[in-house]
């Protein structure tokens, strides 16, 4: 799977080249995607949600035909998600804090663009865990690393409207496939995946 995304990476990079040579079909759009919104883990009844959102470079890498498209993007993604915890065994004890996750991620998407504007999207999304802290109420963050996974994978999917040729709205939701937890976490025996409601905001700073 890396090597695939190192590839999909080389051509993003190559993308000039391409937009030479057909004009019509490869890289005719390329622009900003803001999406701030909703960020949780899915598992244990301990997660609750916090703030998420995704920002980065989104480009149609080819067109099909004038309504059917393949989207790819290089996003920064803050995911994570609240939690509250109680344990009893002799005195009952409460632990409450926050775990924020920084992944780079790469959506790969089909979209589908109604005649009047509507469109809607879904595909695969690779994530690269660039960071991780947890950080307790009333205490100080610590690297969380060690206990989440390096690697994630979600499925994206989404609908919007595009307003004019460079401005679009809309809504994204993330499930993720992989659990998040690595061999080191304490809840490793536990299956947690994250989960991401957005809403998106796209800028095209190209249109042909």
């Amino acid at each position: 799977m890396k090597k695939i995304v190192l590839v999909l990476i080389c051509v993003w990079l190559i993308q000039p080249g391409f937009s030479q040579q057909n004009k019509n079909s490869y890289f005719d759009q390329v622009g900003v995607m803001i999406a701030p919104g909703f960020s949780t883990v899915m598992g244990g009844d301990s997660w609750s949600g916090t703030f998420g959102f995704q920002l980065g470079i989104e480009s149609r890498i080819y067109r099909m035909n004038e309504n059917s498209s393949v989207y790819g993007g290089v996003l920064f993604s803050l995911q994570g998600a609240s939690y509250e915890e109680i344990f009893s065994d002799y005195v009952s004890e409460k632990y409450a804090g926050k775990v924020t996750l920084g992944y780079i991620s790469i959506p790969i998407l089909y979209n589908y663009l109604s005649d009047n504007g509507f469109y809607a999207e879904a595909g695969i999304q690779p994530g690269f865990l660039i960071s991780a802290n947890d950080k307790l109420d009333g205490g100080e963050s610590y690297d969380y690393k060690d206990a989440i996974n390096s690697f994630d994978l979600a499925i994206p999917v989404g609908a919007g409207f595009w307003i004019n040729e460079k401005l679009s709205v809309g809504a994204r939701a993330v499930f993720g496939l992989t659990n998040i937890n690595s061999s080191e976490s304490y809840d490793s025996d536990q299956t947690d995946r994250n989960f991401l409601l957005l809403g998106v905001v796209r800028y095209n700073f190209k249109k042909e």
